[in-house]
């Protein structure tokens, strides 16, 4: 593997030669790209969708040097890593960096959003919305290349056949976040449990359920250990791939506006990799297990939206007490999350 993580080719003797204009001859960069998951994981894979396209739209001039399973730096360093240019590029989970990056979080939130495109679609527009989350991201000194979103995560039960908010009084549920936040507001008990340890707390019993999202859940064989998956949308992960300042300065505009461009179909190529091919597919793996999938009725969902709704006004007071437009980027997001939602071409009829 190469060191250095920007090459830059010599053009300016061959435009003195030839007279071809200077976005012909545009620097070829190449960047190290850093990710937390495994090469075959989904979570890659989408990641890596867009690396190839950026390549593609760039004719080459832009390549990317690829880095798998936290090899270049853990998943909460991986901003620093980028800030620094130990990576040139890097996909940045907010939650693992809230003192950096708080007002990101507002992607954190509890039950915003149930599908990947609507999640991804809102966010990224909320990015293009508020100049605050931009600056955010400038002060780290990293450029945006693309905000969007996992599918939400459900609750499942242990040994229940679990459908409705009042079976969560005093249910012990492995949890994090806000979405624990909520649900202790709900009346649940939240347990911290390691996601890879999941598996073994259901199957002790020292847990009734788990906060999983369906790919995830499938990855660890929770639907061994499970009697339902309840599809409350209760929360997703918001994800951001942030770029190096110094080296989207390096790259030439006509290939800065074709990296922008190739962003712009990342929500769809996501949803498609990770939530029709992840989860979609995953859930099959439940229902082949006898596993019980219990959609969420009317009151469930408004109760779901209610305590939400009182989890998004502590974050919004929080963030305006320390100076930050917290309520206007709340607000707007939540309109952004529910627009979305109504436009979604791959919601289920």
């Amino acid at each position: 593997m190469k060191r250095n993580w920007i090459t830059f080719a010599a053009a300016s003797a061959i435009v003195a030669l030839t007279g071809l204009s200077a976005p012909s001859l545009a620097a070829e960069v190449t960047v190290r790209a850093s990710i937390q998951s495994p090469a075959k994981a989904l979570l890659s894979v989408g990641f890596d969708w867009l690396l190839d396209e950026i390549e593609k739209g760039t004719q080459g001039r832009v390549k990317f040097e690829k880095y798998y399973s936290g090899s270049i730096a853990k998943p909460a360093e991986q901003l620093r890593a980028t800030t620094t240019g130990l990576a040139g590029l890097a996909l940045v989970v907010p939650s693992y960096v809230p003192a950096q990056l708080p007002l990101a979080n507002v992607g954190s939130n509890p039950a915003l959003w149930r599908d990947s495109w609507t999640g991804s679609k809102a966010y990224a527009q909320l990015y293009a919305d508020q100049p605050a989350m931009k600056a955010e991201l400038a002060k780290q000194g990293v450029e945006l290349i693309s905000a969007y979103a996992t599918p939400t995560y459900y609750l499942m039960a242990r040994k229940a056949d679990l459908n409705n908010v009042k079976q969560l009084e005093g249910m012990r549920i492995m949890s994090s976040g806000q979405i624990a936040v909520m649900l202790k507001s709900m009346g649940a008990q939240v347990v911290s449990v390691a996601t890879p340890e999941g598996y073994e707390a259901l199957q002790r019993g020292t847990v009734d359920g788990a906060v999983y999202g369906i790919t995830a859940a499938k990855t660890y064989g929770i639907e061994g250990v499970v009697q339902s998956v309840w599809e409350l949308p209760v929360g997703g992960l918001p994800l951001l791939i942030v770029m190096n300042k110094r080296v989207w300065d390096s790259i030439s505009k006509e290939d800065q506006a074709a990296i922008k461009k190739a962003a712009e179909g990342h929500a769809d190529a996501f949803h498609k990799i990770y939530q029709v091919g992840g989860d979609e597919e995953s859930l099959k793996a439940f229902e082949k297990a006898g596993v019980k999938i219990i959609d969420p009725d009317a009151a469930s969902l408004a109760a779901l939206r209610k305590s939400a709704q009182a989890i998004w006004d502590d974050w919004a007071k929080e963030q305006t007490a320390a100076g930050r437009p917290g309520k206007a980027i709340m607000d707007s997001f939540v309109r952004l999350t529910d627009d979305y939602a109504k436009k979604n071409p791959y919601a289920k009829k």
